[in-house]
């Protein structure tokens, strides 16, 4: 667990510098947490207040929220996780969220000036393979939990995500065994 005092003395030791995107950073993650010492809070807050005009900030917002996000390329490591507020210098940005089982995503070049702030929104796309089952039609499916909801009825096709699954099977007058299935991202299987 990162120590907010510690990275509020990193900050204050960056604006000094005028290495104000880099306090500006520090303030915002000795900021981020519930309870904690309240004055630290206001000293986060005061201190953003002075560092802002000094830099450019781009708000990340991703759907779903929790994205690894990058800036321009991911060799140079990643800047947090969604939601975040980057301070940085003026320029043109790209913006890169990646989260596991969704499609890595860049959003288009954002120019930001010194002292301006702009939001951006990042939409993740889920990661899915298809199951395609054939049978009686009529058959009810259910996946991975037997007493779960009624995924499809046969004939049918469904979206899932990549793995390991299996497939229960109800119809009146009928028993079939469950069936385990692996579903390949962007394949179908059948």
């Amino acid at each position: 667990m990162p120590n907010r005092n510690v990275m509020f003395n990193i900050a204050r030791a960056y604006e000094q510098l005028q290495r104000y995107p880099d306090a500006y950073r520090y303030y915002v993650d000795a900021g981020r947490g519930e309870g904690g010492d309240s004055k630290l809070k206001g000293d986060v807050i005061e201190a953003l207040g002075r560092v802002s005009p000094k830099v450019a900030v781009i708000k990340v917002e991703t759907t779903p929220p929790g994205a690894t996000v990058y800036v321009d390329r991911k060799d140079l490591g990643s800047i947090g996780t969604s939601p975040s507020q980057l301070g940085l210098k003026a320029g043109t940005y790209s913006i890169i969220a990646e989260l596991p089982g969704y499609e890595v995503s860049t959003s288009a070049n954002i120019e930001v000036a010194v002292g301006e702030a702009k939001e951006i929104k990042v939409s993740l796309v889920r990661i899915l393979g298809k199951l395609e089952v054939t049978g009686p039609n009529g058959t009810s499916v259910r996946i991975d939990d037997e007493r779960g909801p009624i995924a499809c009825v046969l004939p049918c096709t469904l979206d899932l995500a990549p793995g390991q699954h299996i497939a229960y099977f109800e119809r009146s007058g009928f028993t079939v065994s469950p069936q385990p299935f692996t579903i390949v991202e962007k394949k179908t299987v059948r």
